[in-house]
């Protein structure tokens, strides 16, 4: 069974259920403010963009901090691997057909 959670709030961990409609809506125009700033936490919560990129100098990029247009086909430099897809290609070598599967791993390896 899901459990409702209108008109509360959550703060340090405790759960404040909000009794009067003023107060509603003075939390609704904080919140619409707040995600309308362009902050780094507003960011993060609209377009999961991370607070804190990560530069890989030290960690390997995770696939989720990579953007689409970071990793390439290995046989066509100019197609987008995203995390979606999964791109065929046919080669012909030494008159034998070979088909090569390409899709990206949690790291955008390939």
């Amino acid at each position: 069974m899901k459990k409702e959670y209108k008109n509360l709030i959550i703060f340090n961990g405790q759960k404040h259920k909000i009794i009067d409609e003023e107060s509603l809506k003075n939390l609704e125009k904080i919140t619409k403010a707040i995600l309308e700033s362009g902050s780094k936490l507003s960011n993060q919560f609209r377009n999961h963009t991370p607070v804190f990129e990560n530069s890989a100098k030290y960690l390997l990029k995770a696939s989720a901090d990579m953007k689409d247009s970071e990793v390439f086909s290995i046989f066509d430099k100019k197609m987008y691997l995203s995390l979606e897809s999964v791109i065929i290609t046919e080669l012909i070598i030494n008159k034998k057909k070979n088909l090569y599967l390409e899709k990206r791993d949690l790291y955008g390896r390939h």
